[in-house]
């Protein structure tokens, strides 16, 4: 039997691999059949609705909130694909959470918006430089994509995180 998408992200927070199940990597990636493009190993929305949220609800790791903050911290100093895969996990958890989807506060926090988006900007020229990922798609590779995506985040919510 496959192990489902909780039993995934009980595994990651069991074995301290949030890096890994963030970016998808060494046996934490998440692709269900569904429209998501093949160029990503894992669709982090679903693996934060469906197996994040549910690990936390049944009152397992009552710490996810920091541990993730600290994933996060870890993949900004890394290279420019895996700050962006701290950038599509933060888009999509502070989406979750300002549609009152999220049992739990990671990203809405003014002061850590401010901390992500001097962090992102940082390292704006190198992200411009990368046209892995979603970024093939992108004149300015992986920033031109995480641009549009905050676009939408700010139309949407009025928030920005770059």
């Amino acid at each position: 039997m496959s192990e489902s998408v909780k039993e995934l992200v009980q595994r990651a927070l069991d074995n301290d691999c949030l890096t890994d199940l963030i970016t998808g990597r060494n046996g934490y990636a998440w692709a269900p059949d569904r429209d998501f493009p093949v160029d990503l190993p894992t669709d982090i929305a679903y693996v934060i609705r469906n197996g994040l949220y549910p690990v936390y609800r049944e009152g397992h790791h009552s710490d996810i909130p920091d541990r993730f903050r600290e994933a996060v911290e870890d993949l900004l100093k890394g290279t420019p694909e895996e700050v962006w895969y701290a950038y599509n996990f933060c888009w999509n958890e502070l989406f979750f959470e300002l549609g009152k989807k999220a049992p739990f506060v990671i990203v809405n926090y003014m002061w850590y918006r401010e901390e992500l988006r001097k962090a992102f900007r940082s390292r704006k020229e190198e992200l411009s430089k990368s046209f892995v990922l979603v970024g093939e798609f992108e004149k300015e590779g992986l920033w031109g994509q995480m641009m549009r995506s905050n676009l939408g985040m700010k139309a949407r919510f009025g928030v920005s995180l770059l």
